[in-house]
């Protein structure tokens, strides 16, 4: 069963949530901060983590869930081998030969941030955990929004952070009550 995030009353929970958790939008701040018009400061740059990801069939991939992804194959590679140490699928051995190649070749490129917003600590973890652009400024906790044209409340990774605090209707901690 596909879960509905963003029932209306799931709407109003995330709003809650995103009132509590996102502070305000700091994009003009950080236009400054990065160069703005007076060219790029690479070193600020260097700072924000999770900027890079890998691009692997289409798929992105943050530099954790990529080397998690190249072990699990590894693994399942080695699963292959019988107790004489031959394989057991050539076939499925080279698949993933190819596959772990694909991704230990795969090439980074920066996301697109569109909004620099400040939020919690709490929630700049959480971001941080989910792949998304996040940079620690001198105790000022900044998440780098890669959309922009709707209400944060809208976006996936909000939705699966309240899906996994279980704070949605329906949930153990549902916040509709």
């Amino acid at each position: 069963m596909r879960y509905d995030y963003n029932s209306t009353t799931n709407q109003d929970i995330k709003g809650k949530f995103v009132g509590r958790e996102v502070y305000c939008c700091v994009s003009s701040m950080m236009f400054d901060l990065l160069g703005g018009d007076k060219g790029f400061n690479e070193s600020l740059y260097e700072d924000i983590e999770n900027l890079y990801v890998y691009n692997v069939d289409g798929e992105e991939y943050n530099n954790e869930e990529r080397e998690t992804k190249i072990q699990e194959l590894k693994d399942e590679q080695t699963d292959l081998y019988n107790d004489n140490g031959e394989i057991t699928d050539t076939v499925r051995f080279r698949e993933i030969e190819d596959e772990i190649e694909q991704f230990e070749n795969a090439e980074s490129e920066p996301q697109e941030i569109y909004e620099w917003w400040a939020v919690s600590r709490w929630l700049f973890e959480k971001l941080k955990a989910k792949g998304e652009p996040v940079l620690d400024y001198g105790g000022t906790y900044l998440w780098g929004r890669t959309c922009s044209g709707r209400d944060i409340l809208l976006d996936h990774v909000i939705s699966e952070i309240c899906y996994d605090l279980e704070i949605l209707e329906g949930q153990a901690n549902d916040w509709s009550k």
